[in-house]
């Protein structure tokens, strides 16, 4: 049997501190994340953002950020629900937060 010790100043290499990577995000979704601190509905968001075109505002700023795990829906088994609003995930606050750290 043989047992693997490592050398004096090898035991903490792999477990070292790496800085927290901010999550590239497009310029889309990066101006509705900050608009979803309080939970909002399509419409609020996307008279916010100014842009008059349902599906393009879906496919280019809602979606994306659905998929990277920045927004969640409020109701999530009912996503055509008209109550259904947009909030920021743990993700999406922690993005913010290193955001505006900068």
């Amino acid at each position: 049997m043989v047992t693997f010790c490592p050398a004096p100043g090898f035991e903490d290499v792999g477990r070292q501190a790496t800085p927290e990577v901010i999550p590239e995000v497009t310029p889309e979704v990066a101006k509705i994340l900050p608009l979803c601190e309080t939970p909002r509905s399509k419409r609020e968001l996307q008279m916010k953002v100014g842009i008059r075109d349902e599906k393009h505002f879906r496919e280019a700023y809602l979606r994306p950020a659905l998929q990277a795990g920045m927004l969640e829906r409020t109701i999530p088994e009912k996503p055509q629900s008209s109550k259904q609003r947009y909030q920021l995930t743990a993700k999406g606050h922690g993005w913010l937060r290193q955001r505006n750290s900068r």
